[in-house]
């Protein structure tokens, strides 16, 4: 669901804090044992914290990477474009998707953003 990428900086914490009181609760046992337990579930605990960050960043990063393409789309058709003698700004729609779109960084100068009027009656950027 989209709303896990907001999440998912909670779910290390948890890992960490189940090895603390698993490491808390060993206090009784032998020192090599605990030793060795609290390597492999801190090692356990890292592996997936590492696993979810880099599968969270791959999974939700796919319109960053969109947009950066673009730009260097947008950047070179500007550069081709700029010896004509108009000066008019490079109109990139984004259709009724307006809210995919993720910062004016990734826009050129003498371009901007336009969408499509589909009926919603909310606030829209501007």
């Amino acid at each position: 669901h989209k709303e896990e990428r907001f999440l998912y900086p909670i779910y290390p914490i948890w890992t960490f804090l189940a090895a603390y009181v698993l490491d808390t609760a060993m206090e009784n046992t032998s020192t090599m044992f605990r030793k060795r337990l609290r390597f492999l579930v801190y090692a356990f605990a890292g592996c997936i914290f590492l696993c979810r960050v880099s599968a969270t960043y791959r999974n939700h990063s796919g319109y960053l990477k969109l947009w950066m393409d673009t730009s260097t789309v947008l950047e070179n058709h500007l550069l081709v474009s700029s010896s004509s003698t108009s000066q008019q700004p490079l109109v990139v729609c984004t259709g009724s998707e307006w809210y995919l779109f993720t910062s004016h960084f990734f826009l050129p100068e003498h371009s901007q953003l336009a969408f499509l009027d589909d009926g919603f009656k909310g606030i829209l950027p501007q």
